[in-house]
């Protein structure tokens, strides 16, 4: 099951996505556009999934992936998505 919470408060206090694909979950560093409705997802935040699943550095199809579920997630809610 794929779920994409939004905003949410990240570890270091930035705003983020938090991804979950199955059991694993990872945090996509974001910021929310003002005026609102739209947010900044910044790419390059995509590198690992969470403990446990952290071992390894995610592949760039993987990412790919990631980025062509969140993306027309968050605008079938009527977010803009600007990828940096």
């Amino acid at each position: 099951m794929l779920t994409i919470d939004s905003p949410i408060s990240g570890p270091d206090g930035r705003t983020g996505l938090r991804y979950r694909d199955a059991d694993r979950t990872l945090f996509i560093d974001s910021e929310v556009l003002d005026p609102p409705g739209g947010i900044v997802v910044f790419t390059a935040t995509i590198t690992r999934w969470e403990s446990p699943h952290d071992a390894m550095e995610l592949p760039d199809g993987v990412r790919r992936r990631i980025l062509d579920n969140v993306v027309p997630a968050l605008q079938a809610q009527g977010i803009g998505v600007d990828l940096i």
